[in-house]
């Protein structure tokens, strides 16, 4: 899974009037998978000083979907079949 949201990631640079920048930042995204490895949802709970790192970020996570099935033994007690995963993006 990890390495499908990372061959998604594209690294946007932060456009000024003069130049593209690139600067440090960390996202912290949250996103639930059914158990078929379909996204349910994906959401930005600690946003990076950037908006541009914060889409780039949840736009990996749905390019990157579909992912590999849940096995039955991770599922626990889920009622609706899927479970939470929480990703952190570090950026430099």
């Amino acid at each position: 899974m990890r390495k499908k949201i990372q061959d998604k990631w594209g690294n946007p640079c932060i456009k000024t009037e003069q130049s593209c920048d690139y600067n440090e930042a960390t996202v912290d995204v949250e996103f639930g998978i059914h158990q078929s490895g379909e996204l349910q949802y994906v959401n930005v709970v600690q946003k990076s000083e950037y908006q541009v790192y914060d889409e780039a970020a949840v736009a990996a996570v749905k390019l990157a979907a579909p992912f590999p099935p849940v096995p039955s033994e991770m599922m626990g007690a889920s009622k609706d079949q899927s479970i939470q995963i929480s990703a952190h993006f570090l950026i430099y």
